[in-house]
């Protein structure tokens, strides 16, 4: 699968993704590619959940931003956020670092629940992963922890790359 093809399900980004992070945005960097302005993110990991980083800070790329009073938007691209964390599947891009996948089908961001408890919005947990759940129509947006998220997420992320 592409960078930039639609991913629909929890699966199908799990599959594709070389890296499961949480990460906060710290500083971007808008410029110039192809007639297109493209921003690149360089993120701090909260958690890092599956996959293998270099010691490099991590820079994400992602469609649109804004250059001087010229200002791009993507529909259906990721866009990261200094004011939250995001659950991210990324991409390995040659040379340019990595890119979100399936674009804002691979960012959950990263909210307080009910009692101030983490949880990703919408919970995939409950809706994608989890059959019972869908049979049961449990509300997809009930607060699952992130210890979960992780561990659920490094056995499907293991079980898609078994030679990783």
């Amino acid at each position: 699968m592409r960078v930039g093809t639609p991913v629909w399900d929890l699966p199908s980004l799990v599959e594709v993704a070389d890296v499961i992070v949480i990460a906060s945005a710290l500083e971007d960097r808008a410029c110039w590619e192809d007639g297109r302005i493209v921003t690149y993110s360089r993120v701090r990991i909260d958690r890092a959940i599956a996959g293998h980083l270099g010691s490099e800070p991590l820079w994400i790329r992602t469609k649109g931003g804004t250059i001087g009073s010229i200002c791009q938007f993507v529909d259906g691209e990721a866009v990261l956020q200094k004011t939250w964390p995001s659950l991210l599947f990324l991409v390995r891009v040659p040379g340019a670092g990595f890119e979100v996948a399936g674009g804002a089908h691979g960012q959950f961001p990263i909210v307080l629940g009910p009692q101030d408890e983490p949880r990703a919005i919408p919970s995939p947990w409950l809706c994608v992963l989890n059959p019972i759940a869908e049979e049961l129509k449990l509300d997809p947006f009930s607060t699952v922890t992130l210890d979960k998220i992780s561990r659920d997420l490094s056995k499907s992320w293991n079980r898609a790359h078994p030679s990783k």
